[in-house]
C-alpha cells in the first residue's frame, strides 16, 4: 500500500514561547506532520502523510 502524501496549505496560529514555537492546526484527517516546509505570515505549508 503506497503512502498517501498530502500537501495542505492551512492558516495557522503561531504561538512563540521563549524558544518554542507551537503550531496550532485543525485538519480533518488523521495525519502525521512530516515537515514544516515554509512559513509566510500566517500561512504554513505542511507535508502530511496518512497514518492509515
Amino acid at each position: 500500500v503506497d503512502e498517501l502524501v498530502v500537501v495542505v496549505v492551512a492558516v495557522v496560529v503561531l504561538v512563540v514561547v521563549e524558544e518554542e514555537v507551537e503550531v496550532l492546526v485543525v485538519v480533518e484527517i488523521e495525519v502525521v506532520v512530516l515537515e514544516l516546509v515554509e512559513v509566510e505570515d500566517d500561512v504554513v505549508v505542511l507535508v502530511l502523510v496518512d497514518v492509515e
